[in-house]
Formats: C-alpha cells, sequence, structure tokens
C-alpha cells in the first residue's frame, strides 16, 4: 500500500496523500543508523506526483 500508513493494528491505513495540514521532518546527518536521504525520501515518493 504505497502512500499510505497503518498506525495500529485493526485500524484503517491512512492516506498520506490526504493530510493538507504543513509536515515537519526532523533528519541529523548524525544518525549512524539511517543517513537523511534514506529517512526522507518517502516524502518523494508520497508528494512527487500530487
Amino acid at each position: 500500500m504505497k502512500g499510505r500508513a497503518r498506525l495500529e493494528p485493526g485500524r484503517p491505513a491512512i492516506d498520506l496523500k490526504e493530510i493538507r495540514a504543513p509536515l515537519v521532518v526532523f533528519s541529523s546527518h548524525g544518525d549512524q543508523i539511517t543517513p537523511p536521504a534514506q529517512a526522507l525520501k518517502w516524502i518523494l515518493d508520497i508528494y512527487i506526483y500530487i
């Protein structure tokens, strides 16, 4: 389900494209587990084709 997030088991998934409020997303180059480019890629994947 691309573009959807499931917050809890048993509840319907949320369509991220339906969010109209501004989103604030934080990322850090100090993150040794997931680099920012990888961590933030979902934003382009979801919103680039609106």
